[in-house]
């Protein structure tokens, strides 16, 4: 159903249904990560947790996010890419420290590189101008598939490498 501003211009309402799915989701998304991250931190260990699978995950978030922020979709819609990338992040933080002996400082340089990459997704409309934004955009959202599949080797490589899923949660 459509109605009317002071200006005449048609609004979408939104569906109810629609919208507290989206934000199940987004709740979810905040919470399934959770079991991993406390597993991890109680076992002083990463094994089994892939680096390159987490990064390409954060990727795949970012540009989620971005796309679906620069669109003007609903939160409810996109959302949960934030959760998941901070828990994304976590678990990256983990596993450079357990597995690669990265220290504090280490550690914040890795954030900020993963924030500051963010955030340049996020507004690559305004650095890039219009119309190269758009079309950078488009490649990331396009992109999303690939990521999600190739997110998925290493970690399977890992996994079979080291014969044992670690510390991977289920």
């Amino acid at each position: 159903m459509k109605t009317q501003t002071a200006a005449h211009a048609p609004i979408k309402e939104k569906a109810p249904l629609a919208v507290a799915l989206g934000y199940t989701i987004f709740v979810g998304a905040t919470l399934y990560k959770l079991p991993q991250i406390l597993q991890i931190h109680r076992a002083r260990s990463s094994q089994g947790i892939s680096l390159t699978s987490c990064a390409v995950g954060m990727l795949g978030q970012i540009f989620s996010f971005a796309y679906g922020m620069a669109e003007g979709h609903p939160f409810s819609a996109y959302g949960e890419a934030i959760p998941q990338f901070i828990s994304t992040l976590v678990i990256t933080l983990q596993t450079l420290h357990y597995s690669y002996g990265v220290r504090a400082l280490g550690l914040m340089r890795w954030s900020a590189g993963a924030l500051t990459s963010a955030w340049v997704a996020c507004n690559v409309r305004i650095l890039l101008g219009d119309q190269i934004g758009r079309a950078a955009l488009k490649v990331m959202q396009g992109s999303n598939s690939a990521l999600t599949l190739f997110e998925a080797i290493p970690q399977i490589a890992t996994i079979w490498r080291s014969r044992s899923s670690g510390e991977l949660s289920i």
